[in-house]
């Protein structure tokens, strides 16, 4: 998923819930200043995976500097 929006993870996590089935794969292209604008990308990433480590397994993730400034993907299963 690649959204900008404020609540991305838990519009992922919404989304992991009702579409995907157990076990199956998903990534997530987080965009850290459409979350916050004045906090550091990484403490974003940071607070993101927390959220998602609740509800899925995160098998990697990647911060894409210098590609995509302040953007980190997540590959991430469903428990």
């Amino acid at each position: 998923m690649d959204i900008a929006q404020r609540e991305q993870a838990e519009i992922f996590l919404k989304n992991v819930d009702m579409f995907l089935k157990e076990k199956g794969f998903c990534l997530l292209a987080v965009k850290a200043r459409s979350i916050n604008v004045n906090t550091p990308p990484r403490q974003i990433f940071d607070m993101v995976r927390k959220k998602l480590e609740k509800q899925v397994d995160i098998i990697d993730s990647r911060i894409l500097d210098p590609f995509e400034r302040d953007h980190c993907m997540f590959v991430c299963r469903k428990r």
